[in-house]
């Protein structure tokens, strides 16, 4: 393995480059187009972040055949060259198992951060109150929504969250119970559309893919561009189905002015700063 690592990491490297020219071409390709509907968008990311990881599976593998040795000699001669100093290549194999270290430390490092995430979802659950007979709000959305969804609320979140798929679990901070009944189901509408959806599946292998992809910018784009469309998505479902935009948005902003410091979870969150003004734009015109 570690007379292979220049030739893996080599590979990493090519692979990394034309990750980074898959996604800046398509990057370029929505705008040239002009694609706005988030339900395409979102489809759209998916398929190029699918179209990075098959990449490897697309290409033809290079066969790396070593001689067989033809006599005692030569076998000596060939077994003795790599330890020479001039032919070992020593300058090169000390970064190069470096770079590999780093990389796992990385791997390993997100990992841990996202089981810590898991983790920290599940103390949340368990400090949270449920609220036997939730507000007439939310029980008008669980009924237009379609989906039951046991509800909790937490004092440990500023913001909803949602995880959970067979049986999902909608964590609401405790100054929901202090919003205004037309602020509160739109956000319960939002928390539950990502129940009946199974967004959470989709945000745990999305967190998968960004441990391993750690050290790749391009790959932390693609990913949030998938999250900003899938929140885009959920968005217009919630206007569709309430039939109320401008309590949406007041509900956005009003949480975005509660919020303290943001919660590191595998979860879809109700809101991200560096998406509210995509999302309130988006919601504030018609999208053709």
């Amino acid at each position: 393995m570690l007379m292979n690592l220049p030739l893996w990491l080599n590979n990493l490297a090519a692979y990394s480059f034309q990750i980074a020219l898959l996604v800046v071409a398509g990057t370029a390709l929505p705008f040239l187009f002009r694609i706005r509907m988030p339900r395409i968008l979102l489809a759209y990311w998916r398929t190029v972040l699918l179209a990075c990881l098959l990449l490897p599976a697309l290409q033809p593998w290079k066969k790396v055949v070593l001689p067989a040795p033809s006599s005692p000699a030569r076998v000596a001669t060939r077994v003795a060259e790599p330890l020479t100093p001039a032919k070992t290549g020593m300058t090169f194999s000390v970064p190069y198992q470096g770079l590999a270290l780093v990389l796992a430390i990385g791997i390993s490092v997100r990992f841990l951060w996202l089981g810590l995430g898991l983790l920290r979802l599940s103390l949340y659950r368990r400090k949270a109150r449920w609220i036997s007979a939730p507000p007439a709000s939310v029980q008008e959305m669980q009924a237009r929504v379609g989906v039951r969804a046991e509800v909790f609320l937490s004092a440990e979140i500023d913001s909803p969250v949602t995880f959970g798929i067979r049986k999902p679990v909608v964590l609401l901070p405790t100054s929901f119970a202090e919003m205004e009944a037309s602020l509160q189901r739109p956000v319960a509408c939002h928390e539950l559309l990502h129940a009946r959806r199974r967004d959470w599946g989709h945000i745990i292998l999305e967190d998968i893919v960004r441990s391993l992809f750690w050290f790749h910018p391009a790959i932390a784009w693609a990913l949030n561009r998938i999250h900003l469309s899938r929140e885009q998505v959920v968005d217009r479902e919630v206007v569709s189905i309430t039939g109320e935009r401008e309590p949406y948005v007041k509900s956005l902003l009003q949480i975005a002015e509660m919020r303290g410091r943001p919660k590191a979870v595998p979860a879809p969150l109700f809101l991200r700063e560096r998406h509210l003004v995509h999302r309130v734009a988006l919601m504030l015109k018609e999208v053709k």
